[in-house]
């Protein structure tokens, strides 16, 4: 009802216990977004915190990782602040082992959300874990039973780690369309970009914070990150996005191979001008290019960057660059991927499903993934 007097936060993607390109203070970079969001969240004073999935990076998360989340989950309940949760497609095993996340619900720290309604004061939240892109039907069949429902809350919150298409067309398994009416907000998770709209056909706003870090499959790209803290005192949700003040700098250049040399000097001063070592990807176009000379130049600030990566592109005498990098590397990875599969569900299950499990060096689990998809007949194995 207007007037009530509820603030709560909304973060997703967190992504504990990932270490991108291998480099341990980018496992300590994860947790330190992590925190520095559930800080500002305690000190704006919300009452709960959602979680819209992919809390961890892997279904088998380092000790390091568990540890932290047991941490600040105490803190929190020590605060009389809840933490409510979805799971994400990295956070479930199809080994059918127990999800990592439920511990934290067998110990009283967090709350599992499901489609039967929990109840903080008058506000009632729902939620549903990751369906692949295969279980579409029976998501939307779900979606439908629970818009069916009736409200048990005089504000609700619907919690899922879902793409719709209207966000992103490749990394979508459903439609806005599909979503139950009568929401007063809903919480999203799984895009790690930015996202927010106001459908007219579900009343309250629906948001994708993003993920709280920049992950291996984001590449080396300067980004925003943060999450939202959202009022729900007036007649309808007001969401706030907060960037992440921490978040270790991405910085992505491009230069021509004859200026290689006298760009690297001066690049090798802003970088030692940044407050942290940044992760640095450049990109270097030009005709008849040594890989010893671009080494050489590079050399003078690669000391002063926590990762460096390059790339040549040669360019023709046409002056048209022969290779480039496609502006939506998911999106163009999901293309080219259907394209030579002949299907757009067996590349969703390639890169979704298979290929998360096999970045994270979790082989066992894509065995099991692929077992899984023998047995159920999936594509015709």
């Amino acid at each position: 009802r207007p007037g009530m007097d509820v603030t709560f936060g909304h973060i997703s993607d967190t992504h504990l216990g990932a270490m991108p390109y291998g480099v341990p203070e980018r496992e300590d970079d994860f947790y330190g977004a992590f925190g520095e969001a559930l800080d500002s969240l305690v000190r704006d004073g919300v009452k709960f915190i959602v979680h819209s999935g992919d809390i961890f990076d892997t279904p088998r998360p380092p000790g390091t990782a568990l540890y932290k989340l047991a941490r600040r989950l105490m803190d929190l309940r020590e605060r009389g602040i809840g933490f409510y949760f979805v799971l994400g497609e990295h956070d479930i095993s199809r080994m059918r082992e127990t999800p990592s996340p439920l511990l934290y619900q067998a110990l009283g720290l967090a709350t599992e959300l499901k489609s039967e309604p929990v109840l903080n004061g008058e506000v009632e939240l729902v939620g549903l874990h990751k369906r692949r892109k295969a279980e579409a039907g029976k998501l939307r069949e779900e979606l439908a039973g629970i818009g069916a429902a009736p409200p048990r809350g005089s504000r609700r919150i619907l919690v899922l780690h879902q793409g719709i298409i209207e966000a992103n067309k490749y990394a979508g398994e459903i439609s806005a369309q599909d979503l139950p009416r009568g929401f007063h907000y809903y919480a999203m998770g799984h895009l790690h970009d930015r996202y927010e709209h106001r459908f007219e056909f579900l009343g309250g706003p629906l948001c994708y914070p993003g993920s709280t870090e920049i992950t291996l499959n984001e590449g080396i790209e300067p980004k925003e990150k943060g999450f939202y803290i959202v009022d729900m005192s007036g007649d309808e949700p007001s969401p706030q996005w907060v960037k992440l003040r921490g978040t270790r700098p991405h910085v992505n250049f491009s230069v021509r191979y004859e200026d290689l040399r006298g760009f690297a000097a001066e690049l090798a001063s802003r970088i030692r001008e940044m407050e942290r070592k940044p992760m640095v990807r450049i990109e270097i176009t030009g005709k008849d290019m040594r890989n010893e000379e671009i080494i050489a130049a590079i050399k003078q600030f690669e000391a002063d960057a926590l990762y460096l990566e390059w790339a040549k592109h040669e360019v023709e005498e046409t002056g048209r660059v022969v290779t480039e990098r496609p502006e939506d590397l998911r999106g163009k990875m999901m293309e080219l991927a259907a394209g030579i599969m002949g299907s757009e569900d067996l590349a969703a299950f390639a890169l979704e499903e298979l290929l998360p499990q096999l970045r994270s060096g979790d082989v066992e689990s894509a065995v099991g993934i692929l077992y899984d998809a023998f047995k159920r007949g999936r594509f015709g194995l």
